[in-house]
């Protein structure tokens, strides 16, 4: 599975560099990352993808589940 995220990566990476505003593509290269755990890429991609999206797009709301998964929120937790 590994080496299929990793050939993703090589393809959407040629694709980001030729289309570097298409959000989906950058997605689809964040969702990869996860997948090899490269979690600070993923994370970068999908922070550009939130930031620069339509308030209300899909792609913004998926980046905003991929950026949850990557860094689950925190809880208040007190260790007495």
């Amino acid at each position: 599975m590994q080496q299929e995220f990793e050939k993703s990566i090589d393809t959407l990476t040629a694709a980001y560099r030729l289309l570097p505003s298409a959000m989906l593509v950058r997605l689809d290269l964040a969702e990869a990352y996860v997948g090899i755990g490269k979690m600070e890429d993923a994370r970068a991609h999908a922070q550009a993808v939130k930031i620069w999206s339509h308030e209300e797009s899909e792609a913004r709301k998926k980046a905003e589940e991929l950026l949850n998964q990557i860094n689950p929120p925190v809880t208040d937790e007190k260790n007495d």
